[in-house]
């Protein structure tokens, strides 16, 4: 007899951006993907693309994660993606309404933490990038189950913050003046 069991479905997930009124809802299919690519055996090389979004009011709704490119340099402790096909992605998003917000990667590790490349590489994508937003958004994709193996950081160029389930945030990279300030991320379009 076939069994009649439902698949279990993947929940979206939102996490408040701390205290700005902005939310982050991360569809299912971008958590299918996350879900997907975790480095869940030894010989799994990182993975990783870019996040995109609509922008509707205070809520990002990151619609799509892309996913790695046979152009992509990857090992297992390594991902280097094409960044001038990452370029033709945002251009073809763009067109299709979505916006280019941030990128996610993979980490061997069950509760990933960014390295210093990360954290500089996000840096650079901010600082480098034609944008109206305040700042991009960095998913680490760890091998434990999906969402609670996620490091989901926002970058505004400066400063790193970590976002919380609970909305809290914690930086790991103070600005100069010493306050941890987390203001809108996100601009309003």
């Amino acid at each position: 007899m076939p069994s009649l069991r439902c698949p279990l479905l993947t929940p979206m997930l939102s996490i408040p951006i701390g205290t700005s009124g902005q939310s982050l809802v991360f569809s299912r299919s971008a958590l299918k993907q996350f879900e997907k690519f975790r480095q869940t055996t030894s010989g799994l090389p990182e993975a990783g693309g870019q996040l995109f979004a609509k922008i509707a009011g205070n809520q990002i709704r990151i619609q799509q994660a892309t996913s790695p490119r046979p152009s992509d340099k990857r090992g297992r402790m390594h991902f280097i993606p094409d960044r001038l096909a990452e370029q033709s992605d945002i251009a073809r998003m763009h067109k299709k309404g979505l916006h280019y917000v941030g990128d996610w990667h993979t980490h061997p590790d069950a509760f990933p933490v960014p390295s210093f490349t990360d954290i500089q590489s996000i840096r650079e994508c901010v600082l480098k990038s034609r944008h109206e937003l305040n700042g991009f958004m960095m998913v680490i994709v760890g091998t434990g189950p999906v969402p609670q193996s996620l490091h989901i950081s926002v970058h505004d160029g400066r400063l790193h913050s970590v976002l919380k389930a609970s909305g809290a945030t914690s930086s790991e990279q103070k600005p100069t003046l010493g306050k941890e300030v987390l203001s809108k991320l996100f601009k309003k379009s």
